[in-house]
């Protein structure tokens, strides 16, 4: 008896020692990370273990810095094997600590849900999607528990976002536990919780957070500009002091067709930076020089991104793509062949520029200068130039292909410097027309749009129709994208 007295004295003791702190230490810890500050973060991370050795909030924070040195660093294989050694270890070290607390099942959680997104970053579809299953569970366990604790809804709303990054042979996965969900609600859920961020002292810490969640979300289904503005406007001038927050800015920049501002964005330097370094920013400056047309600036941060990649798998293909344009541009085909080769041989084919970049390699596509110049000229928001370029080409098309290219690119230039729908719909429908059977995306994409254009009119009928029509192309260039706009639009429409 008297030793089992003991024992449980000593299983109480340390009950009552194991808890999830949210002090000040961790709270500035916090800043460190989301601010990308790894260095300072461990220090004040590695202080709090030795006064608190049994504050949960640690292991979360450290695997916080796994999964930003793992999403910063591109696909390193060694390093992701190194880091998936830590993920058990954590959860053990919570499932040992105080189950009474609201953070006892959400840092469960938060570190499935952060290994769900880095296996899907590294193509572990199966796992990432168990993952995805378990934190969605503790999650709605948690939210029944303590129906007021809002981070909850906070990682419902990411959850939402990560379904559509699974590709279609593994959604089987997420769709037995009913994860279809509506990724509008998850939007309005954040939007909710990113007020909480700004009028609740208990919430402020995840301000930036929220803003990098919330444009990740617009971005990838949202067609209104004034959302990216009110996006940008939130962000202001903190770009300047948070990397990722930069990353944000100059995408939503590029969003609104602000190539100056993008540059503007992505050039800034902040003194003494002593961050994770971001190797993805060379790709952005390379985009964005080449939307200007400065071939050789551009070329010189695509060589750079690949060189400082080296292990990396996304974004390879598309470098070395750009090159082959750039290339081709000049009028150097021994040059453009040789890149063609180059995206053959390296990187991997996940996102939809590498699967781009890696068909038009083995297709040796042969491009019509005029209408590339317009393609790169409108992404960057010169739209005169593009439609001045575009023209060019109307009299040397020549098959189906650059016939629907035009159109559509009419299309795109007029939705920009607002022709009235009715024109815009006859540019988009001749681009769909002339293009059925082909597999380029310019038919699809047509579609979408017709069906924004007709939404935009009101007419909810047809508006339906074409984004039906939209999902019914298969097997063509960004397919993955372009249909998860028009079943986001769908999803939309029936509400």
């Amino acid at each position: 008896m008297r030793y089992f007295l003991i024992l449980f004295f000593l299983a109480s003791s340390f009950q009552l020692e194991a808890k999830f702190e949210v002090n000040d230490n961790m709270k500035n810890a916090y800043s460190y990370i989301i601010n990308l500050d790894i260095e300072n973060a461990k220090n004040l991370l590695s202080k709090e273990r030795q006064i608190n050795p049994n504050n949960g909030i640690v292991d979360l924070y450290e695997n916080y810095i796994d999964f930003l040195h793992l999403l910063t660093s591109g696909e390193d294989e060694v390093l992701f094997q190194e880091l998936n050694k830590n993920k058990l270890k954590r959860i053990r070290n919570i499932k040992r600590n105080d189950n009474i607390s609201p953070y006892y099942l959400y840092s469960q959680a938060e570190i499935h849900l952060q290994w769900a997104f880095t296996r899907i970053k590294f193509g572990e579809y199966v796992t990432g999607a168990y993952e995805i299953q378990k934190a969605y569970f503790l999650l709605k366990k948690n939210e029944r528990i303590f129906p007021n604790f809002y981070l909850n809804n906070k990682n419902l709303a990411v959850l939402y976002a990560l379904i559509g990054s699974i590709p279609k042979q593994y959604q089987w996965l997420t769709g037995l536990i009913g994860m279809e969900g509506d990724i509008h609600k998850g939007l309005s859920e954040l939007n909710n919780f990113f007020y909480l961020t700004q009028t609740d002292p208990e919430y402020e810490q995840y301000n930036i957070e929220t803003i990098l969640l919330l444009s990740f979300l617009q971005m990838n289904i949202s067609n209104e500009n004034k959302d990216y503005e009110e996006l940008l406007s939130t962000i202001h001038d903190k770009y300047k002091t948070n990397k990722l927050l930069k990353l944000c800015a100059a995408r939503l920049a590029h969003k609104l067709g602000d190539n100056k501002l993008s540059l503007q964005i992505l050039n800034h330097i902040p003194p003494e930076d002593k961050t994770l370094p971001i190797y993805y920013f060379d790709y952005l400056l390379g985009m964005s020089e080449l939307y200007n047309l400065n071939y050789e600036i551009a070329s010189r941060y695509f060589k750079r991104f690949l060189q400082n990649s080296r292990g990396r798998k996304h974004y390879i293909k598309s470098s070395y793509h750009k090159l082959a344009l750039i290339s081709f541009l000049l009028g150097n085909d021994q040059s453009m062949s040789h890149y063609f080769n180059l995206i053959l041989l390296n990187g991997d084919i996940f996102i939809d520029e590498d699967k781009k970049a890696q068909l038009d390699a083995e297709r040796k596509k042969i491009y019509h200068q005029s209408l590339l110049k317009s393609q790169l000229l409108y992404d960057g928001g010169y739209y005169k130039q593009s439609l001045l370029e575009l023209e060019k080409s109307s009299k040397s098309l020549f098959n189906q292909n650059d016939i629907s290219e035009y159109w559509y690119r009419k299309g795109r230039i007029a939705q920009r410097m607002h022709e009235p729908p009715s024109k815009i719909i006859e540019y988009f429908s001749q681009s769909y027309n002339k293009g059925q059977g082909l597999k380029a995306y310019f038919p699809p994409m047509s579609s979408l749009q017709i069906g924004y254009e007709y939404e935009k009119l009101g007419n909810i009928s047809k508006a339906r129709a074409f984004y039906k029509k939209c999902l019914l192309f298969s097997n063509f260039d960004y397919e993955r994208g372009i249909h998860q706009k028009a079943k986001v639009a769908l999803t939309r429409l029936n509400r």
